[in-house]
């Protein structure tokens, strides 16, 4: 029997949707019987990376490096499981193939004792001719998948059908054919679930109908008796005299009540202070209320809700300051980012890095989290050359990434932010 080729992708963690595009197109790879695809090891945010395997790199006909910013300022790139991948191709053991999918400094150079090596030195896809591309990276993913065919040779027919254009065809038809049945299922399952307010109802009507004598009395036999449920109760008729004396008192009352209000408010009582009648306590609390609130606002606190936001910068007067709005408005790329503010009203805007950072120390992870910011990045308005912008990963404060921001498919964190002044 052949040994099964084996093709190992690795790639940053933030890479994900394009990596499962990519998977996509290699589908009949991962279908054929004599190929094995490891790719369940991606590259954590400042983490070590750990191949799913110990012996996975040993066992690797083909290394799938997917490329980006994530991934070329990752750990990886400088542990020795990279080294391991490049010595591999190095001593002619594997074959390396980078994928570049955004704009990133994939062609630098890596050095060590025993050699020095860059990625130009191999077949990138798409192929970069003058710093450019001619082709997208979707196409790049199918001139990849024809690429592979070549180097993962299938010797026995027994094993596997051979990957010709013809059933690589037909393969994805049926994975799609697949992909809808399960989608079909999935639809009648949610529609079958036990709990639903329709099988509630049904269950129920069952129990009544098997025990027809099983009722719920508000007022039954059992509760009050007989006499009680089955004759309305008789009124007697009032006294008119014990209707006469209750008016009567009501009135001396009233009388009592008005006399006991005159003599509590002093005769020489100052025309300016008002009198506290019924109808004018709301408007005395009202007022006392209103002045509390002007009070506690002539200076801005840390931490402290404003206006629809959360402080964050308070100036050495307390007057002005910065603050972030009161949640994550969800990731999105750079571009739908920097007009995020106008989503929310007048003034709000996509903040800096300086901003972010602050907004991390006073009420993000470097303090209690008030603001209950994620443990991810957040984009900021601070550009590095001409298509980057910067962002900070609320986790652990690390603010050295910068990623490509005309790139649809980056999408981060946004919490806008505003400037404050109390007048």
């Amino acid at each position: 029997m052949d040994q099964k080729k084996v093709i190992t992708i690795i790639y940053a963690a933030e890479d994900l949707s394009k990596v499962t595009s990519l998977k996509d197109h290699l589908q009949p790879f991962y279908d054929h019987g004599s190929i094995v695809i490891w790719d369940d090891s991606p590259i954590a945010t400042d983490a070590l990376w750990k191949p799913s395997t110990i012996w996975s790199l040993e066992e690797t006909d083909v290394f799938v490096l997917v490329l980006s910013e994530a991934f070329m300022y990752s750990k990886f790139v400088g542990q020795q499981e990279f080294k391991q991948v490049i010595d591999r191709h190095k001593q002619g053991r594997s074959a390396v193939i980078p994928v570049i999918i955004e704009d990133c400094p994939w062609d630098v150079d890596f050095n060590s004792d025993e050699y020095d090596f860059s990625f130009k030195e191999l077949r990138t896809f798409p192929e970069v001719i003058s710093g450019t591309s001619a082709i997208s990276v979707q196409d790049a993913f199918v001139h990849l998948s024809e690429y592979l065919k070549t180097l993962v040779l299938v010797d026995s027919a027994k094993e596997a059908t051979p990957l010709n254009d013809q059933n690589l065809e037909k393969q994805q038809q049926e994975q799609k054919a697949k992909g809808t049945a399960s989608d079909e299922e999935n639809t009648t399952n949610t529609m079958q679930t036990p709990y639903s307010e329709a099988a509630l109802s049904d269950s129920q009507a069952k129990t009544r109908t098997e025990n027809p004598t099983e009722t719920v009395n508000t007022f039954s036999e059992r509760d009050y008796g007989a006499e009680s449920v089955a004759s309305p109760i008789k009124q007697k008729p009032v006294s008119k005299l014990v209707l006469a004396l209750l008016g009567v008192g009501l009135v001396s009352l009233g009388a009592w009540y008005l006399l006991s209000i005159k003599k509590a408010v002093p005769s020489n009582l100052d025309a300016n202070v008002p009198v506290l009648h019924a109808d004018t306590t709301n408007a005395l609390k009202m007022t006392i209320d209103s002045s509390t609130v002007k009070k506690a606002l002539t200076k801005l606190v840390l931490g402290s809700n404003y206006s629809g936001g959360i402080v964050f910068a308070v100036a050495a007067d307390g007057r002005s300051g910065k603050m972030a709005y009161v949640e994550d408005l969800g990731t999105m790329p750079w571009k739908d980012a920097a007009k995020s503010g106008e989503r929310i009203g007048p003034d709000w805007r996509l903040p800096t890095l300086e901003e972010l950072v602050a907004m991390r120390n006073t009420i993000g992870q470097g303090a209690d989290n008030e603001g209950g910011f994620s443990n991810t990045l957040y984009w900021s308005a601070t550009l590095y050359g001409d298509y980057q912008a910067k962002l900070l990963h609320f986790r652990n404060g690390n603010a050295t990434y910068r990623y490509n921001k005309e790139v649809a498919d980056r999408q981060y964190q946004v919490r806008p932010v505003k400037d404050i002044e109390l007048k």
